[in-house]
């Protein structure tokens, strides 16, 4: 091993993100137990003053504090503030290293982990069909699969995420190219899952982020030709799924109002509905809003008053309603904004592949609320983590 180029902290922070689509609860052990090592190391190394460099973290911490005291129910506000232990903990994970750390080398377990799930998956799904004769037939397989691999916006995140670091490091010639015969299989997940926004995000987006990242290391014609021929044969294995297939095109009945005899999804109807009585809710408690705890019990009570029993139990459906409801505006402002200005310096930097990502987040965060569940919440504060890392490390190489 080149001990030069060893650093512990990137296979722990590694081995977390590795974690996060196997096990939560390896997961949140990995978290607890490198935290508390890393946290030794700052009380032996003196590190402390450093967290001033990571003040978008305490930031958001302290947000999610004020959403906690606002709340009555505590109980259910305990978890949710719990639930964002990990914006506190990575800022040990990356304090006491005397070594820089290689971004790439630590987000390059997200794919491993990705592929582990689909394989196990995979093969609980075959014993399931071939074994217990279930049945597999429109819908169903996906569901089926579902039950081994976590929620399917999740494993829609993890796995694009996984396309734009597989493909970033192979332009970079940190990866062998015979990495790339994984994205078509990363492609067709996405298909298979499906999430409606994180299809069009990988139709629409994605192909130019990959064509960019892969431009310097190979011809743009040759790669033009290639990588188009190849998008068309992934897309048309997409599609020829019914399920994915037809989850897009009734979204789309559905919002231009074309009336049909068969209405398999009520997806957008839906998220309408419970967009409406968010937005009541926010304008209730614009100012300072429900609190962490209290936020479903209020949506609940307005789904009952409108006549909308079938809702009760689901949230705003949109990170960007769900931080109103739980903060009011003005602190929902403040939140986001630090993602957004987060991802805009990175742009501003060059720093594509975690802008990349940071694209895709925020435009998961428009339908779906992620930060609800600690899938959401770990991949998002690491990745918040890596960017802020990325502008103390060069503020400490200037300095040197």
């Amino acid at each position: 091993m080149d001990i030069e180029r060893y650093n512990l902290n990137e296979y722990l922070l590694g081995f977390t993100l590795l974690t996060l689509p196997v096990s939560i609860k390896l997961n949140s052990i990995a978290l607890v137990v490198f935290f508390v090592y890393n946290l030794y190391l700052n009380v032996k190394n003196k590190t402390f003053p450093k967290i001033r460099d990571y003040y978008f973290h305490l930031i958001i911490l302290s947000i999610q504090l004020f959403g906690y005291f606002s709340s009555s129910d505590l109980i259910e506000a305990n978890k949710k503030l719990l639930l964002f232990f990990s914006f506190f903990a990575f800022i040990f994970l990356f304090l006491p290293s005397d070594k820089s750390l290689r971004i790439e080398r630590i987000l390059v377990y997200l794919p491993l982990g990705v592929f582990l799930m689909i394989v196990y998956g995979g093969v609980r799904v075959l014993y399931d069909i071939l074994e217990l004769n279930v049945r597999y037939d429109y819908g169903r397989g996906v569901n089926l699969w579902l039950e081994y691999v976590p929620h399917h916006t999740y494993f829609s995140l993890y796995a694009i995420s996984s396309i734009l670091i597989l493909t970033y490091m192979v332009g970079k010639k940190m990866l062998k190219a015979t990495y790339l015969i994984t994205l078509p299989v990363l492609y067709i997940v996405v298909f298979m899952l499906p999430s409606r926004i994180a299809i069009l995000f990988a139709i629409s987006v994605v192909p130019f982020f990959v064509f960019r990242f892969l431009a310097n290391a190979y011809a743009k014609k040759k790669l033009a030709v290639f990588f188009g021929i190849a998008f068309l044969a992934v897309l048309t294995i997409g599609f020829s799924f019914d399920y994915a297939r037809d989850k897009l095109v009734y979204a789309v009945y559905e919002i231009a109002g074309v009336p049909t005899e068969r209405k398999p999804f009520y997806g957008v109807s839906k998220r309408k509905k419970v967009w409406g009585i968010s937005i009541e809710v926010i304008k209730e408690h614009a100012f300072l809003g429900c609190g962490i705890g209290d936020s479903q019990q209020v949506l609940n009570q307005k789904f009952l008053e409108n006549g909308y029993e079938e809702l009760i139990g689901i949230n705003a459906h949109s990170q960007y309603l769900q931080g109103a409801i739980y903060y009011g505006i003005p602190l929902a402002i403040v939140f986001f904004g630090i993602m957004t200005w987060s991802a805009i310096e990175l742009f501003l930097a060059k720093k594509f592949l975690l802008f990349s990502i940071w694209m895709l987040v925020l435009t998961i965060f428009f339908t779906e609320s992620i930060l609800n569940r600690q899938w959401g919440v770990v991949f998002v504060a690491l990745l918040l983590t890596l960017s802020s890392y990325g502008k103390t490390s060069e503020k400490n190489v200037k300095a040197k």
